[in-house]
């Protein structure tokens, strides 16, 4: 009886644990659709081209840039993005570009980028472009060379802001597998409705909404000086 009463009560744990997990990922799939909701055809029409525009950058650097292909500028772009606000990206991206170009030492190189990620992005320069590491740089770099129509959603500190209902940004918090893998799920359901959108695009609709609906002028200013 006692096994059997053991038995009863795990499953009982397990179906909770099971409609818990449920209940949570359709509240985020709600948070994403009305963010996707709110967002003016301002923001969508910006949000669609964004990574078409992002593309359009790693193309422009590799015809500027001899030797350097538009997929190497892609992950140069998406290495050296945590931390970074997108226009010093893409300040950060050319002066790597072309300080590698001279063959200059990565190290001399003082601009707002982590210097980790300025070491990987020469690494990359010299055709080793396993040093895109991680899941976030790795959606980024195929949401840029896809302009947005493939690859997983760029999930970053704002969209893990979205996903719970975080109004305060949270810092230095990075999704364990789990987390990441249940904000990517309700992504790709909440997407669902909008069958004429692409994952990526979506994403980057609900991004752009988020911080235009809930960002204090302050905040932006904020992220724009340290990075997102």
């Amino acid at each position: 009886m006692a096994s059997e009463r053991i038995t009863v009560a795990s499953f009982e744990r397990a179906v909770n644990q099971i409609m818990i997990a449920r209940l949570q990922h359709a509240i985020i799939v709600a948070r994403f659709r009305n963010a996707y909701r709110a967002a003016s055809r301002k923001e969508r029409r910006e949000a669609i081209n964004w990574y078409r525009d992002a593309n359009q950058l790693a193309q422009d650097i590799a015809r500027a840039h001899e030797g350097v292909s538009v997929d190497t500028a892609a992950r140069v772009i998406a290495v050296i993005s945590p931390r970074l606000s997108w226009g010093s990206n893409v300040a950060c991206a050319h002066a790597i570009v072309a300080h590698w170009e001279r063959e200059q030492n990565w190290e001399d190189l003082k601009i707002q980028a982590l210097p980790k990620n300025i070491e990987k992005a020469f690494l990359i320069l010299d055709g080793r472009p396993e040093f895109l590491r991680g899941p976030k740089v790795n959606a980024f770099y195929e949401n840029i060379i896809s302009s947005g129509q493939s690859g997983p959603p760029t999930i970053d500190n704002w969209m893990i802001r979205i996903a719970t209902g975080a109004r305060e940004r949270i810092y230095h918090n990075t999704p364990t597998k789990a987390q990441r893998e249940a904000i990517e799920s309700a992504l790709r359901e909440a997407c669902k409705r909008y069958s004429r959108i692409a994952l990526a695009n979506f994403q980057a609709v609900i991004w752009v909404s988020f911080r235009a609906q809930l960002a204090t002028a302050k905040e932006l200013a904020a992220y724009e000086k340290r990075g997102a």
